[in-house]
């Protein structure tokens, strides 16, 4: 029968390893990072804050009985879900506005990226309409 020396594998098992482990440091130190992630979609931000109003709205309509008829007398009430939730993805401010067509209905509404009434594309209006 025909005897192993361990010594000798264990010396060879502790260099594989002390290598292996050189390695995989030295990859690891060297490697570039992960491409960041990609900003969120100002439209997708918009979208979440104007549902946040809603909320905040629906809740001031259940205090008071009627909806808020503006920003600030809704954020005197109501406390906010974040103070960012004020302002679309693009900085624009949200507006809050009375709807005279539709008695006891309100409008939130972003202007888009261009901050001005109407547009498409990027500049279109997003708008919750209040019942």
């Amino acid at each position: 029968m025909r005897s192993v020396n361990l010594n000798f594998l264990s010396k060879r098992f502790a260099i594989f390893s002390i290598v292996l482990v050189l390695f995989m440091s030295i990859w690891t130190l060297k490697r570039k990072p992960g491409k960041a992630a990609l900003p969120p979609d100002p439209a997708s931000v918009t979208w979440t804050h104007l549902a946040n109003l809603y909320i905040a709205c629906e809740d001031y309509k259940r205090l008071r009985g009627v909806w808020p008829p503006t920003i600030q007398w809704l954020t005197n009430t109501v406390a906010l879900s974040t103070p960012g939730d004020l302002s679309d993805g693009w900085g624009g401010n949200i507006s809050l506005l009375p709807l005279t067509n539709s008695p006891g209905a309100i409008l939130l509404i972003s202007y888009g990226a261009d901050g001005v009434p109407g547009g498409s594309g990027t500049n279109f209006d997003l708008r919750y309409v209040l019942r």
